[in-house]
């Protein structure tokens, strides 16, 4: 059986010298539009699927209560 090793990322790797944190940059300005596009998308498909729900039913006929003419 092979023995397994840890796997380093170069970030992760710090010098004796080196006393500052790794500094994480975040994500890249497409991936953060992406994700408002998602967001905001999904906030669309919530509010479209519940606004017909809002809309209050229209009243039903009432029978006519007057009689027919004949003729």
């Amino acid at each position: 059986m092979l023995p397994i090793r840890p796997t380093f990322c170069m970030s992760q790797i710090q010098n004796e010298d080196d006393d500052e944190l790794p500094v994480d940059r975040g994500r890249g300005l497409g991936l953060r539009l992406l994700a408002l596009l998602g967001a905001l998308s999904f906030l669309m498909l919530g509010i479209s699927s519940i606004a017909p729900l809002l809309i209050p039913a229209p009243p039903p006929e009432m029978p006519d209560q007057r009689p027919k003419s004949m003729g």
